[in-house]
């Protein structure tokens, strides 16, 4: 059984549907609920990427339903608390979560960029507390059309 055919994913996809997100109210697809079902994904992810294609920010969108899909990517060891929120600071926005989001991967791919060894990355993500092995796994999977927003 794929995920599409996931009578849990069905499930979730209807009844967070009211129409506009994947069902008519006789519990039949619309055409985004088509495209919804074609994605292999959580229904919500699904319906956030077919928003981010309608409105051309496919790049940000993935970086940020990637940090959805994973534990929060801000890691806050207890023995190290104050530390960890003071290095998050840099890449805070005040106004949304999906944006501080945006900062971390941004600044996490300048450091790749450079051309930093897996060992030097590690050592940046100790540094800074964002979670080194969901990190690499996204940087890894990041398709070519995702770049950094620089």
């Amino acid at each position: 059984m794929d995920a599409r055919s996931n009578p849990a994913n069905v499930s979730d996809g209807l009844q967070n549907s009211s129409g506009h997100i994947g069902a008519n109210t006789r519990y039949r697809l619309t055409k985004l609920g088509e495209q919804m079902a074609r994605l292999p994904i959580d229904p919500k992810i699904a319906r956030i990427l077919l928003a981010a294609k309608k409105h051309d920010c496919m790049a940000e969108i993935l970086v940020i339903a990637s940090a959805l899909s994973i534990q929060d990517p801000r890691e806050r060891p207890l023995e190290a608390r104050d530390a960890a929120a003071k290095a998050h600071e840099r890449f805070t926005d005040k106004q949304s979560d999906f944006l501080t989001y945006l900062n971390i991967w941004d600044s996490f791919q300048r450091e790749r960029d450079k051309g930093l060894s897996n060992k030097q990355l590690v050592q940046w993500c100790r540094q800074y507390f964002p979670v080194a092995p969901a990190y690499a796994r996204v940087a890894r999977a990041a398709p070519p059309a995702c770049p950094n927003r620089d």
